[in-house]
């Protein structure tokens, strides 16, 4: 097995590796175990090699998280209701949540520093009479459980601030 070869295969594993979520050394290993058997190296040459880049830690440098907090700096917002949505926002496209509880989005706004809405139930409900916020049906167990609707996510997208 050539440098070459051993170079293509990292790439390769540092592409997969990037297109997950959060990094995983069983995917960069797997990919490149797999990409190194391509190659016609034998398996146990191939397995040793895979081993050594994940121990000279050759994997790609992981994603710093993006935190509430930026996602709060860059927007504008003006009520109650915006703080809400704008959480919304984050726990739906940074935390991966489809939907969220209240105390998701208090906690989210916590997080951001930024000051929770006095009657944070009520900035719930105006959101969902204005159309932004819906409440999910057939979520039991957990209490009521809110998501964006897609005029919510197309407010919260206006809410960019300009620097």
């Amino acid at each position: 097995m050539n440098e070459k070869q051993l170079e293509g295969a990292i790439e390769t594993a540092r592409r997969a590796a990037d297109k997950s979520t959060d990094y995983k050394s069983e995917i960069f290993l797997a990919v490149a175990f797999v990409e190194l058997l391509r190659t016609g190296g034998s398996p146990s040459e191939v397995a040793t090699t895979a081993l050594a880049v994940v121990r000279d830690k050759q994997r790609p440098a992981m994603a710093k998280p993006f935190s509430a907090s930026e996602f709060f700096y860059a927007r504008a917002w003006s009520s109650e209701i915006d703080k809400v949505l704008l959480a919304g926002a984050f726990l739906e496209a940074h935390s991966g949540l489809l939907n969220y509880t209240i105390k998701q989005v208090r906690d989210c706004l916590v997080s951001a520093k930024v000051s929770v809405p006095k009657n944070i139930s009520l900035a719930f409900l105006r959101a969902a009479r204005h159309g932004w916020m819906m409440e999910v049906p057939g979520a039991s167990g957990r209490g009521k459980v809110w998501a964006l609707t897609q005029t919510g996510v197309q407010r919260a997208a206006a809410m960019t601030k300009s620097h």
